[in-house]
């Protein structure tokens, strides 16, 4: 189990681009696996531990971008074919295609109070070539700007924003299921109206979690927040 458990954990690394010196990949082979395995014993990822038992992943930076968070590039926004994926895909893409519809002689947002898929790509459709370039422009302004405190939770985001969420992401993986259990870690997803938020919890000591750790050959330690 230790094996495979281990495999699994440098692949959710790699994936998540958290392995030194190699670039985010979907998929492995055993060599990438191995040189991940290789960097990580050398600088293990160290894991905070707070007084409420969340964990979050120690120097993970939280400047991240609408492009980053949201995996668009600005090609895609400037591609119209492109981007009607982006609409798609991105509630709060959609709100913004909304907002900036607001007609001041109407009083109202001219492509009315629905902003659905099929209702956005409608408007954008009808706008004149000087409309798209300047929504073309304020969208890449919008997406290089970190994303605001009420998308944080957003299904739509791609990329973790902060430690907390990057050690989510990292744990809250199927193939990780027994080693959770061992490291004696709990997934806390309050996806629900008004509970967005999303962790994982250490429910036994740092000294258990940091030896259920080398039993399972996991490049990780636990440590105390001292915040």
């Amino acid at each position: 189990m230790a094996q495979t458990t281990r495999r699994s954990f440098l692949r959710g690394a790699l994936a998540l681009g958290l392995v030194p010196g190699l670039a985010s990949v979907a998929s492995a082979d055993d060599q990438v696996l191995e040189t991940a395995s290789a960097r990580l014993q050398t600088r293990p990822m160290t894991f905070l531990v707070a007084r409420d038992g969340e964990i979050r992943l120690s120097g993970f930076e939280d400047s991240v971008t609408r492009f980053e968070a949201y995996a668009v590039s600005a090609n895609e926004v400037r591609d119209p074919d492109a981007f009607s994926w982006v609409v798609e895909r991105v509630q709060a893409v959609r709100d913004f295609i909304q907002g900036f519809s607001w007609d001041d002689a109407l009083g109202d947002f001219a492509m009315g109070d629905d902003n659905d898929t099929e209702t956005c790509t409608a408007y954008l459709e009808d706008l004149s070539d000087g409309e798209a370039l300047r929504l073309s422009r304020e969208l890449e302004a919008w997406f290089a700007e970190p994303p605001s405190p009420d998308e944080r939770y957003s299904p739509d985001i791609v990329r973790p924003l902060d430690g907390v969420g990057m050690a989510y992401a990292l744990f809250a993986h199927g193939e990780l299921w027994q080693a959770v259990d061992r490291l004696g870690l709990v997934e806390i997803d309050g996806a629900s109206p008004g509970n967005d938020y999303r962790g994982m919890q250490l429910e036994i000591s740092v000294v258990e979690a940091n030896a259920a750790a080398g039993a399972l050959g996991l490049p990780i330690r636990f440590e105390e927040d001292a915040r």
